[in-house]
């Protein structure tokens, strides 16, 4: 299912408070170290010629606690740490994947040392705002989730093809993995697409069948979907 496209509207939070802070700090203390200096070279030569050296005011003297930068940069970022964004145009999506993994253990590695891991044949499958997909084999699982046909099974010659000396070729293993996104709309953007949680997904899911605008919430760095509330129409 494709997203629709309609009217929506863009609340996006400034986050020019927190650049503003931290320049304003880094500002503060080239200033304060360009004064030290000064002084310093000042009493220098006033030591040179035997005349009485400048007073520097306490607060240029003191460097700025470590303590107080962090503060000041932890109130920067709850002024304005995150980024928002209400749209009626989003699609959650679930790429689940099946990879057989054989482990390669090391004789004599002592059982401290972790295997080496080889990854063999897969398979993969998009699942879309909880919908079957076309090429589905199984599911719905308890999380919601359809998934393909399994991949073929490594042979035995694939297998030792990968063994290096004194390893010993561990049972093969059916891995799965799933990687949760949001795609959502940004008037004058093209569309966002980020990872999120499992339960930001269902949430997501949820809300699609019922065609319900969403307020979206990502972290400072605009690198993961943290939450999804729902907007009254």
């Amino acid at each position: 299912m494709e997203v629709i496209y309609c009217a929506s509207s863009l609340h996006r939070t400034k986050r020019a408070n927190i650049r503003a802070v931290i320049g304003a700090l880094k500002l503060f203390e080239r200033i304060r170290y360009d004064y030290r200096e000064k002084h310093r070279k000042d009493n220098e030569t006033s030591n040179d010629r035997l005349i009485a050296k400048p007073m520097m005011p306490r607060f240029f003297s003191n460097p700025l606690p470590g303590t107080a930068i962090v503060a000041l940069s932890s109130l920067a970022f709850l002024m304005g740490g995150c980024d928002t964004t209400t749209t009626d145009q989003y699609q959650a999506s679930a790429i689940v994947t099946y990879t057989w993994q054989v482990d390669y253990i090391r004789q004599g590695g002592g059982s401290d040392r972790p295997p080496r891991i080889e990854k063999f044949a897969s398979t993969s499958l998009e699942n879309k705002n909880g919908q079957r997909p076309e090429n589905a084999v199984t599911g719905p699982d308890d999380k919601g989730l359809w998934w393909p046909d399994s991949p073929p099974r490594p042979t035995v010659d694939e297998m030792e093809d990968r063994k290096k000396n004194q390893e010993i070729i561990g049972d093969p293993r059916l891995q799965k993995n799933v990687e949760y996104q949001i795609t959502y709309r940004v008037p004058g953007e093209a569309n966002r697409t980020l990872p999120t949680r499992y339960d930001v997904y269902r949430q997501v899911v949820k809300a699609y069948e019922e065609r319900v605008p969403l307020e979206f919430v990502t972290d400072a760095n605009e690198s993961i979907v943290t939450q999804a509330k729902r907007i009254s129409k």
